[in-house]
């Protein structure tokens, strides 16, 4: 296919599907509901009740969900309409043959399946261009030539004359003829393959999409494929995946693996294939929210552990150590998911796995390879220490400062800037979550550290160069400005928050809600926080004018951190609401707070109803205590 340069997407890249909340779930909803969806179309609430065996009320209910799925499917599909109507490639498309109707079906089936609308526009792009190439094909792709029974009569007529030698030679021009159809055989089994391959991904059929691209292969090569040459295939669109970050590719990667697994005969063989797959399923669990990146990760653990029982420390010790690193990676994204003792107990495996892979990695022999694990055991180390009180979480933190230190003695700047980089804004959230659980000068001189990390991290990371790194550490380098503002009085507090805010709305001008609306909501949310602090030492008419921003920002994060879609951190951010409400009614500018305190008690009571007391004990308590506070000014005369 084309290049990319200056045009949509031409690529097979098949983008990894997101699917929409609530369709997954219909999809797979019991037999009830299939029943009150299909009688629906023809029948009475109460016939539907009788024939389905559920009340009237539950007849709506029902219903009333699948009109309300189909109503988003419908928004969605309109804004991808607009969206690619407005796009300078809008009249290429129609150039290359794709049709008004065709883009409406395009459009509604993007729509169906992927629910986040930067993902779904760049699914569409995909489908359009594939839409292109298919007509394209359609078009020049040349017809068979049924010439064998006119060359047997005209080979039969000359013989029959007593023209051997021309009959000879009729013959051996239809042989030349049938060598050079073999080929072009060839060339429209290739092109018909590309094009019920791209169809089973513009229907979402990666299956059936993989097993095309093994035939494709074979057409090509014409030879069977193997297990590594599928392999080799499945990392090209892992590798797609990773760079391009729309959603199909890694589905496909992981069904091509499947299929060389079942090819594979030797059990180290397998092994690599379950490898590849764990690897695949934990970029693409770690990127999926819900059920469905739990079950994700969890199957890339079961692959991880199914590979080191052929990949023995004993027998295979480099393959170990790296498989142990591996496993390390998904059980900590477990963990990182996972609250209370189930979270703690897998970010307790993942520290095992690397400290096990370091035993044969170790710097003398592997030094990259040791410095790599030794990133990632802070990694680990850090998002233990984040969920440990007391001394223990600051000796955590303390472990994942030294892992991450002992790591830059080999990621050096000059060797390695990317990995250094990366470990300098990793040594960063260690240093902060250090400094804001430490008092005094001894804090404040952790929280300086973070600021000199994340700034030495962005001489690499630079926009240019890096704009997702460069957004992310931005973002973290509002956060420690931001720790460091709320714990230095005057104007030197002010200028830390001022500089906090640049840096959030630094990287929003990345982190765009179009491309990253999870991580444009997550900024917004913080930088509210730097806003809300700034107006709360702020007096008169600036001071309520930073709070109400404050406010206004937080609403905009909640356009995406839904309770549908993301119950947790809508709830903080339903809290954050609640504090800034309640600075802005014990504000020296307001005259009557009843108002900004009614509204922050709605905002801490809606968060309450997400966070669990089990759970979640440490958010319960924390809003019952803000909920308790504000309570008891509206109480007060």
């Amino acid at each position: 296919m084309k290049g990319e340069a200056g045009q949509l997407n031409a690529r097979v890249v098949i983008v990894a599907i997101a699917f929409v909340p609530g369709l997954a779930a219909f999809a797979q909803a019991d037999e009830t509901n299939t029943c009150v969806v299909e009688a629906g179309r023809n029948l009475t609430a109460r016939d539907i009740s009788l024939q389905c065996g559920v009340s009237e009320e539950e007849v709506a209910q029902i219903l009333q969900r699948q009109d309300k799925l189909l109503a988003g499917q419908d928004e969605m599909k309109n804004l991808l309409l607009q969206l690619m109507q407005q796009s300078d490639d809008y009249a290429r498309m129609r150039a290359g043959g794709v049709t008004e109707a065709n883009l409406i079906a395009l459009a509604g089936k993007v729509a169906e399946d992927v629910s986040d609308p930067g993902q779904a526009f760049q699914q569409l792009s995909l489908f359009v261009e594939i839409a292109i190439d298919q007509q394209r094909r359609a078009r020049d792709n040349p017809s068979t030539d049924a010439f064998v029974a006119a060359v047997q009569q005209r080979v039969a007529d000359l013989s029959a004359a007593g023209d051997l030698d021309g009959a000879s030679a009729e013959a051996d021009r239809a042989v030349t003829l049938w060598q050079a159809e073999q080929e072009n055989q060839r060339l429209r089994g290739i092109s018909l393959l590309e094009t019920a391959r791209d169809q089973d991904v513009l229907s979402s059929n990666f299956v059936r999409a993989a097993a095309r691209s093994v035939q494709l292969f074979e057409v090509q090569n014409d030879t069977t494929a193997g297990p590594w040459d599928i392999h080799s295939i499945a990392v090209v669109h892992r590798n797609q995946g990773l760079r391009f970050g729309a959603p199909a590719d890694q589905i496909l990667a992981m069904e091509l693996i499947h299929i060389a697994e079942a090819r594979a005969t030797e059990a180290w063989d397998k092994a690599a294939m379950q490898v590849m797959l764990g690897v695949v399923l934990n970029e693409r669990g770690s990127r999926t929210d819900g059920t469905a990146g739990a079950e994700l990760l969890a199957d890339a653990v079961a692959a991880y552990r199914a590979a080191l029982k052929v990949r023995t420390r004993a027998n295979h010790p480099a393959e170990w150590a790296l498989t142990q690193n591996n496993l390390g990676n998904a059980l900590r994204n477990q963990g990182t998911r996972n609250d209370g003792p189930e979270g703690a107990d897998l970010l307790a495996q993942a520290v095992t796995a690397f400290r096990a892979a370091i035993e044969v990695r170790t710097r003398a022999d592997h030094p990259v390879q040791w410095a790599m694990t030794q990133n990632n055991l802070g990694i680990a180390l850090r998002n233990q220490g984040t969920r440990t009180d007391g001394a223990a979480g600051a000796d955590l933190l303390a472990q994942a400062v030294t892992a991450y230190r002992a790591a830059l003695e080999v990621h050096t700047r000059a060797d390695h800037p990317v990995q250094w980089a990366g470990t300098q804004n990793n040594l960063g959230t260690a240093l902060q979550d250090q400094g804001t659980r430490t008092d005094g000068a001894a804090g404040a001189d952790l929280l300086a550290q973070a600021v000199t990390a994340y700034r030495a991290a962005l001489e690499v990371y630079t926009r240019a160069d890096h704009p997702v790194q460069w957004a992310i550490t931005q973002n973290n380098l509002g956060n420690a400005l931001s720790n460091q503002g709320i714990r230095t009085d005057g104007a030197a507090g002010t200028d830390l928050l001022a500089q906090a805010v640049a840096a959030y709305r630094a990287a929003i001008e990345v982190r765009t809600r179009a491309d990253h609306p999870v991580q444009w909501a997550m900024t917004q949310n913080n930088l509210g926080n730097a806003l809300r602090n700034q107006g709360t030492r702020t007096d008169g008419a600036a001071g309520a004018e930073l709070l109400a921003l404050a406010i206004a920002v937080y609403r905009a994060a909640l356009e995406v951190r839904t309770r549908a879609d993301h119950p947790v951190q809508w709830a903080r951010t339903q809290e954050n609401i609640a504090i800034a409400r309640q600075a802005r009614a014990e504000h020296g500018s307001t005259t009557d707070p009843r108002p900004d305190l009614e509204a922050a008690l709605d905002a801490v009571e809606a968060a309450l109803e997400v966070f669990d007391p089990v759970h979640l004990s440490y958010n319960h308590a924390k809003a019952t205590r803000l909920r308790d506070r504000i309570q008891g000014k509206l109480a007060a005369p």
